[in-house]
């Protein structure tokens, strides 16, 4: 993975004018952390 994308953006056509997040980490170490927490929430979850 290169990079991270999180926030509370939604790919709407109304986003551009709503109170949205959207954050862009392209840090490789913090990318991997982000990405491992990432895996352990959704593997709690749903299997």
């Amino acid at each position: 993975m290169d990079y991270v994308m999180h926030g509370s953006y939604n790919w709407t056509p109304t986003a551009n004018n709503n109170e949205e997040t959207l954050a862009t980490a392209l840090d490789h170490e913090l990318v991997a952390k982000f990405a491992k927490e990432f895996m352990e929430l959704y593997n709690g979850i749903y299997f």
